[in-house]
């Protein structure tokens, strides 16, 4: 499929997901929202154990969840890696102090069908491309943004979307 754009709905899509310590074998996205957030900031990238996609996409989201959750947002974690992976991920960023807990879901996209679904698949390499949807509560994608470089900035412009669009 192609990048999805703003207006497009999401699709029901499952996939395993490695949640709060726990893997789960299917779970729905819709689920991953946290009670009482109605947004979801659905973040792809390539690898867990890639220091320059995994390490920084995901220590830049554990350092601005907070933020994302005043604004009534989830953030939900996608690779092409398993949940084994993420576990294993999580417990080397937990030793190494980079993070506290694992409180952002992981979502397992073995069979590439949410990263495909989305428009984030790279299909020559088999992985998720590095990138970010923000949907709505209804489903409806707002932002799409793909980074090849400065992922930070793709957080910081769903960041002020989510500002504009809930009125915080």
């Amino acid at each position: 499929m192609a990048l999805m754009v703003p207006g497009m709905h999401l699709p029901p899509l499952c996939a395993p997901a490695y949640v709060n310590g726990q893997i789960l074998p299917s779970v729905s996205l819709s689920s991953l929202s946290n009670e009482g957030l109605n947004w979801t900031c659905l973040v792809f990238y390539a690898h867990d154990f890639d220091p320059v996609n995994g390490g920084s996409v995901i220590s830049e989201c554990y350092r601005r969840h907070q933020a994302f959750s005043i604004l009534g947002c989830s953030i939900v974690l996608c690779s092409t890696d398993s949940c084994y992976a993420h576990l294993a991920w999580m417990k080397a960023l937990k030793a190494l102090g980079t993070i506290a807990s694992a409180t952002i879901p992981m979502l397992g996209d073995t069979s590439h069908m949410v990263a495909r679904a989305c428009g984030m698949l790279d299909t020559c390499k088999g992985v998720a491309r590095t990138g970010l949807v923000l949907v709505d509560p209804a489903l409806s994608v707002h932002k799409v943004i793909v980074s090849k470089e400065g992922f930070h900035a793709g957080l910081d412009a769903a960041l002020r979307h989510l500002t504009a669009s809930t009125g915080h």
